[in-house]
């Protein structure tokens, strides 16, 4: 019933079933269990020793605790643990119902589930052929519509699918065969749910002239995997080859090279930046923001224009509570394009407005809006590869005893630069190819009201224009973000 291959793959000290109830699951479970009473099975698979179960109470149907009370029975029974996770599955602004459980229920599962440890899911093979049918009428790309994979990992845990070979009219053979009991979600009767109705009304149509559609979508799935990973070490390829050799303050990520990037076909260069994104955990471009980005890079092209900055494109993250404050950037400048994350939460707003006060003489570090301040020597610069040919150009600051911290907004605010101070940072950060977006998220030290250092640039290296030397008796202030 279960693929006992993938499991000997997982190497996994314990297996966690995601039960809830359902006929799936609990297929699933007494399978587990009939394999852990083989000692030939169980001495292979060791995990198979150790059999926990969650059931996850999403408190979205009135029969929720009755499920509950069924599975802990059923846990007894089998004699093993089964952990209870209450959680809050009502959608936010946007969030389709199903996509709302399904984090909540996997969240649950990463507070559980450690990384030497793995979950196993009653994902079977209508499962697969119904997400495919879904993706397609939702116009996903070769990725979307890439089969399950029956193994995988979700926030630093082991997935493991190894149903998903089995239909479902096997799954419920099995269970009548071993006289199991199950308990019924009436939510999966209803059909305003869109993967209801494809399993209720789209697929029995499907079978009256293809009895074996399922297993042809899956099939079909498959490929679109394989496609996908194909199109994904092009990827790799194209995404090394069109790396940019230069660097900003604040960008963790892989820089790229808009000359080298304009070389590729414009199907390439999709594939590209989407993987490029995907990477670098940004959310992915709807196609028509892809266009759009192609559309601009090409005019770009055309005209020939450079050494100069564009904010390509502006988008928003997945309809989730953790992206709601978020929205995400592509800016182009100076040939560079670099993606950037763009915090609108009052809190961090908030942050930028404030002072720190930085007690040189009892504190080591300092936690600011989008980073640390930290006072540190010349061996442990040493340590962070902070060198002349980067953007870190430090001064001492031995002989102070305290600095205090502000943001662009809050220096712009209070005055604290005149104009030719001003005029002398804007062609720093010019000269030395500074993006003006990032500017606004560097810190700004001050002593005795006197600004010293912008971000890991010493305004000694400002004013002349030079790389200051590092001294291996002196300490340092430098930025960590």
């Amino acid at each position: 019933m279960i693929n006992l291959e993938v499991l000997k793959r997982t190497r996994c000290n314990k297996i966690y079933v995601a039960l809830s109830g359902g006929i799936d699951s609990c297929v699933l479970l007494h399978s587990l269990i009939q394999h852990k009473q083989s000692e030939d099975i169980s001495a292979e698979i060791s995990a198979l020793n150790n059999i926990e179960a969650i059931y996850v109470n999403h408190q979205l149907s009135e029969n929720a605790m009755q499920w509950q009370q069924f599975c802990q029975k059923l846990c007894e029974h089998y004699q093993i643990p089964c952990h209870i996770k209450t959680v809050n599955a009502k959608p936010v602004r946007q969030q389709s119902p199903e996509a709302a459980a399904r984090d909540a229920r996997y969240q649950a599962f990463t507070e559980i589930v450690s990384s030497n440890d793995a979950l196993l899911t009653a994902h079977h093979q209508n499962d697969q052929a119904e997400t495919l049918l879904l993706r397609l009428c939702r116009g996903s790309g070769v990725k979307g519509l890439s089969s399950m994979a029956e193994l995988n990992h979700y926030h630093g845990i082991t997935i493991v699918r190894p149903m998903l070979v089995v239909s479902k009219e096997q799954i419920i053979n099995y269970a009548n065969k071993h006289e199991l009991q199950w308990v019924n979600d009436e939510s999966n009767n209803q059909i305003h749910y869109r993967r209801n109705f494809i399993r209720h009304k789209i697929v029995p149509v499907l079978e009256q002239v293809w009895p074996t559609i399922n297993k042809t979508l899956c099939r079909v799935s498959e490929q679109q995997r394989e496609a996908a990973q194909l199109l994904t070490e092009l990827a790799k390829e194209d995404i090394n080859n069109c790396l940019s050799d230069v660097s900003f303050p604040l960008i963790n990520e892989p820089i790229l090279s808009v000359e080298k990037l304009l070389v590729l076909s414009d199907g390439r260069i999709k594939n590209l930046i989407q993987n490029w994104l995907v990477n670098n955990k940004f959310p992915s471009l709807t196609a028509s923001l892809y266009a759009q980005l192609l559309i601009k890079l090409r005019e770009r092209q055309q005209e020939n224009i450079c050494n100069n900055s564009l904010e390509l494109l502006v988008w928003q993250g997945p309809k989730t509570k953790a992206y709601e404050n978020y929205k995400f950037a592509l800016y182009l400048y100076r040939e560079s394009l670099f993606c950037f994350v763009i915090n609108q939460s009052s809190e961090f707003l908030g942050f930028l407005n404030q002072s720190y006060q930085f007690d040189l003489r009892k504190q080591d570090s300092l936690k600011v809006a989008n980073g640390t301040i930290q006072l540190i020597n010349f061996e442990q610069l040493n340590k962070l590869q902070v060198n002349q040919n980067n953007n870190f150009r430090l001064s001492s600051i031995s002989q102070l005893d305290n600095v205090i911290i502000y943001y662009k907004t809050k220096v712009d605010k209070l005055g604290l630069l005149d104009k030719k101070q001003k005029l002398t940072l804007k062609k720093y950060f010019q000269e030395n190819a500074i993006p003006v977006y990032i500017r606004e998220y560097l810190p700004f030290v001050f002593s005795d009201g006197q600004l010293i250092q912008v971000g890991n640039i010493s305004l000694k290296a400002v004013n002349s224009h030079v790389n200051m030397p590092l001294n291996e008796n002196e300490k340092y202030l430098f930025f960590e973000y």
